[in-house]
């Protein structure tokens, strides 16, 4: 008697797609920088770097980055130095 061997070949194919929505962008005066510059929110800036809300309060609390509050009390940052960091 003859033996025969079967061979299976699986082929998985995986992709991913993050989506990550284009952050909100206030432009203004930075102090800091002395220009017209772009700013966002802690929490989209914590998204863009792929840190956490609480790292990006603890740099504007450091004086690490520039920040600046809106006239309803609205904390954001600027984009610039943000960038600058990465």
């Amino acid at each position: 008697m003859k033996k025969t061997t079967k061979t299976i070949e699986l082929t998985v194919e995986r992709s991913e797609f993050f989506y990550r929505p284009a952050p909100r962008v206030v432009s203004r005066w930075c102090v800091e920088c002395g220009k017209q510059v772009q700013f966002i929110t802690p929490e989209e800036a914590a998204r863009t770097t792929g840190t956490s809300a609480r790292t990006i309060y603890q740099r504007v609390e450091t004086a690490t980055i520039h920040f600046a509050e809106t006239s309803e009390g609205v904390l954001l940052v600027c984009l610039d130095a943000l960038t600058r960091l990465s």
